[in-house]
């Protein structure tokens, strides 16, 4: 489980977590689940989908 404030709404979101080895996968199940964003654990960035 994870957390996150949405700067742009002003909303804290939480999150249950699953974890992807590949990115292009780990960005299409997050399309597929209509997520606002993902984050990149290898690189500490925040993908906006």
């Amino acid at each position: 489980m994870g957390g996150w404030l949405n700067e742009e709404d002003g909303q804290f979101y939480y999150d249950s977590i699953r974890i992807f080895t590949n990115l292009e996968a780990a960005k299409q199940f997050g399309r597929e689940n209509r997520q606002i964003a993902i984050f990149d654990l290898t690189h500490l960035r925040l993908i906006k989908l």
